[in-house]
């Protein structure tokens, strides 16, 4: 999860931030994450791959796409400006 955070930040730099947002971790989430997942022979089988698998959690997660208008976040977590 340490490579995953370190891959969002850098995203978020390359952005001109020195904030991440949500979507910076979904960017880089597939690609830090998908050797991480071993399938099992049922998946496998169905045509899963890694990369669907991580997609398909993604794809679940509730994410604010509006970073502006968001509510602000639990005390200990406020974003540095």
């Amino acid at each position: 999860m340490l490579q995953l955070l370190r891959a969002a930040k850098a995203t978020a730099a390359l952005d001109g931030r020195d904030f991440v947002l949500p979507d910076d971790v979904v960017s880089v989430a597939e690609s830090v994450l998908a050797h991480r997942i071993i399938l099992d022979r049922k998946a496998a089988g169905a045509g899963e791959t890694p990369h669907s698998v991580i997609r398909g959690i993604l794809s679940r997660l509730p994410v604010n796409q509006d970073p502006v208008n968001s509510p602000a976040p639990p005390a200990g977590l406020r974003r540095n400006h």
